[in-house]
C-alpha cells in the first residue's frame, strides 16, 4: 500500500495550531507597510517561518533544524526590522519543551540567548522603553519552556504508570488463570496418569479391567476438556473489535489516518480474537513508534477454515534484522500457538498479514 494524505497539522492537536497562527496578523500588517524591499524580504521570511511552525508539529528527524530556522527568523527580524518580533518567540517556546535532559538545557540556552540578544540590541539604541512595556511578555516567554516541559513529563509520569497499572492487571490475569487450571485440571491429570498404569498392569492379565479403566479415563478427559472451555470462556479476552478500536485511538493520536475493512467477528472463537487483537496492538505500534507513516490500513477476511488480518501501512519500511526490536517474534510465536502464521512485505511501507486456521477442532473449545 501506497497512499499519502496530505493534513496540515496532526490531528492530537485539533485547531490549536491554526489558533495560535492568529498570532501573525499583527506581524504580517507590519511588514505589508514596510518598504517593497524589506516588505518582499519579510513576508518570504514569514512565510518560511509558518512552514518551520507546521513542520516542527509532525517532529522527525528534521525537528531541530525547523526549530532552528524560526529561532533564525526571530533574531533577523529583531535585529533587522522592529524589537516587537521578539513576540514571535512565543511560537518555539511550546516546542523546546518538547526536548529532555541536556538537549532541552542547550535549545533553551539558545533562546535565551536570542531573546537577550534582541533586548539588548533594543536596550543600547532606544534604553528602557521597550523593556518597560514587554516586561511581563517576556518573563512569561522566557519561563513557557520550563513549564511546558515540567508538564510534559508529568503526563508521561501518568502515561507509564497507567501502563504499568495495565500490565499488573494482566499478570493477575495470567496468575489467576494458572490457578484455575492447577486447580481445576491438576487432579484430572494425576488420575489420567494413575489410570494409565493400572491399564499397563491389566492389560494382558484382565483386558476387560483394563477396558472399564479405558473407559473411566475417556470420561475423565472429557470432564478435564469441559473444564478447559469453562476456564476459556471466564477469560478476559480482548476481542478484535476492541483491538481495533484501541488502534484507532492510538493511530489518531499519532496523526495517523486509519482505514478499517473488517468481516463479521462474530464467528470468530475468543482464543483466537484473543491472539488477534494482541497482534494488531502490536502491529500498530510499530506503526507509530517506527514507519513515519501517515496512512495505514487494517483489513479482516473470513475465508472458508481461517482468518486473514492484514496490517498495512505507507511508512519506511524495515529491514528483516529489526524483526526483534520490533516485536515481530512475539507476534510469531502467539500465532504459532494456533497454527497460524505470518507473512511480511516490506519496501515502500510494510505489510502484515496473520493467518489462523479456524477448524472444528479448535471451535469446539470455545462454544
Amino acid at each position: 500500500m501506497r497512499k499519502f494524505s496530505f493534513r496540515l497539522f496532526p490531528e492530537r492537536f485539533g485547531l490549536f495550531p491554526l489558533m495560535w497562527l492568529l498570532y501573525l496578523i499583527l506581524p504580517t500588517y507590519g511588514l505589508f507597510h514596510a518598504p517593497p524591499f524589506y516588505k518582499g524580504v519579510g513576508l518570504f521570511l514569514l512565510l518560511l517561518f509558518v512552514i518551520a511552525y507546521r513542520q516542527v508539529y509532525w517532529g522527525g528527524r528534521y525537528f531541530p533544524y525547523w526549530l532552528g530556522c524560526m529561532l533564525g527568523i526571530i533574531l533577523f527580524f529583531g535585529l533587522f526590522y522592529a524589537s516587537e518580533f521578539i513576540m514571535m518567540g512565543f511560537f518555539p517556546a511550546n516546542f523546546i519543551a518538547w526536548y529532555r535532559g541536556r538537549k532541552f538545557f542547550t535549545w533553551y540556552g539558545m533562546f535565551v540567548a536570542v531573546v537577550f540578544f534582541i533586548v539588548g540590541y533594543d536596550f543600547m539604541t532606544n534604553g528602557f522603553t521597550f523593556i518597560k512595556n514587554y516586561f511581563l511578555y517576556l518573563v512569561v516567554m522566557l519561563v513557557m519552556p520550563v513549564a511546558f516541559k515540567s508538564l510534559n513529563e508529568k503526563e508521561e509520569q501518568l502515561k507509564a504508570a497507567n501502563e504499568k497499572i495495565e500490565e499488573l492487571v494482566k499478570q493477575q490475569e495470567r496468575h489467576r488463570i494458572a490457578r484455575d487450571l492447577h486447580d481445576t485440571l491438576g487432579h484430572s491429570f494425576s488420575f489420567i496418569t494413575l489410570k494409565s498404569q493400572l491399564i499397563e498392569r491389566f492389560i494382558e492379565k484382565d483386558p476387560k479391567r483394563a477396558k472399564e479403566e479405558i473407559k473411566e479415563i475417556e470420561q475423565t478427559s472429557r470432564r478435564a476438556l469441559q473444564q478447559v472451555r469453562e476456564i476459556i470462556s471466564n477469560m478476559k479476552v480482548t476481542t478484535v473489535d476492541e483491538a481495533i478500536a484501541e488502534a484507532k485511538q492510538m493511530l489518531k493520536i499519532a496523526g495517523i489516518s486509519f482505514t478499517v475493512d473488517v468481516d463479521t467477528v462474530d464467528f470468530i472463537p475468543k482464543l483466537h480474537q484473543n491472539v488477534l487483537s494482541l497482534c494488531i496492538k502490536e502491529a500498530v505500534t510499530n506503526v507509530v513508534k517506527h514507519s513515519r507513516a501517515t496512512a495505514c490500513e487494517l483489513t479482516l477476511r473470513l475465508e472458508k477454515g481461517s482468518v486473514q488480518v492484514q496490517v498495512s501501512d505507507n511508512g519506511i519500511g524495515f529491514s528483516r534484522k529489526s524483526w526483534t526490536g520490533n516485536g515481530l517474534n512475539g507476534i510469531q510465536e502467539r500465532l504459532r500457538f494456533l497454527d497460524g502464521e505470518m507473512h511480511i512485505h516490506s519496501d515502500k511501507g510494510t505489510t502484515l498479514i496473520f493467518t489462523l486456521p479456524i477448524i472444528e477442532k479448535a471451535t469446539s473449545v470455545n462454544h
